[in-house]
């Protein structure tokens, strides 16, 4: 009867995991949609502005939204494989591999956005507009060294963007300053993740959140331009 109870407690954690797990990648995949769509409109204002931070902004995203597809295509790959019984050797070869690429696109893409306020900062702009189980996936997407120089990368960025808050004071500034803070603030949740599971849902959170400021402040330029 014991035995049974623990098997029925086992069998319920599990199908509650495998909830959450579904419902990350279901937010990683519109995530990956809403980055493209905030590099689509990034790139329509480079049209009208000619601006390199602009042009910046709209690779970074699109490299971000490669990477983030890149992850959600990864998992089912991985869970396929754990499915088909490929040996374990293999499996941690191809989930070290997929990590390391995954988190060498998201660097790249936050030093294109570092690079875009660099320039930012040598130049007054003529715009405001650059203004399946937990510890497998965070072994397989999570490099905690590599996630420290997210963290600084973003860091940067997000900086950069209270600077130009603080000196233009605007809606357009503020949805910036909110997007980045929102994926620093994202990056320390899946920094911490090895100690509380649910850490990885709020990061996914975060993230969308700070993807969705971003794109809203790049269709008010559209639409006002």
């Amino acid at each position: 009867m014991h035995k049974l109870k623990k098997a029925q407690r086992l069998f319920y954690c599990v199908e509650a995991l495998s909830s959450v797990i579904g419902l990350v990648l279901l937010m990683e995949l519109v995530s990956s949609v809403v980055s493209f769509m905030i590099g689509y409109y990034a790139f329509k204002a480079y049209k009208t502005y000619s601006s390199k931070g602009l042009f910046l902004l709209h690779s970074g995203f699109t490299v971000l939204g490669i990477s983030l597809a890149l992850r959600v295509v990864t998992s089912f790959y991985i869970i396929a494989l754990r499915v088909a019984d490929v040996p374990s050797q293999a499996l941690r070869n191809t989930i070290g591999f997929a990590g390391l690429v995954f988190m060498l696109t998201q660097l790249f893409a936050y030093s294109l956005f570092v690079l875009a306020y660099a320039l930012q900062t040598k130049a007054i702009e003529k715009t405001s507009l650059i203004g399946a189980a937990f510890p497998l996936l965070y072994l397989s997407f999570f490099n905690p060294y590599l996630e420290l120089i997210a963290l600084v990368l973003l860091g940067y960025v997000s900086a950069q963007t209270l600077i130009n808050l603080l000196l233009k004071k605007n809606l357009d500034s503020f949805l910036v300053f909110l997007g980045f803070s929102l994926m620093l603030l994202s990056h320390l949740c899946f920094l911490f993740m090895i100690v509380n599971e649910l850490l990885l849902l709020l990061g996914q959170t975060l993230q969308m959140i700070g993807f969705l400021s971003l794109l809203a402040m790049l269709a008010r330029v559209s639409k006002s331009g």
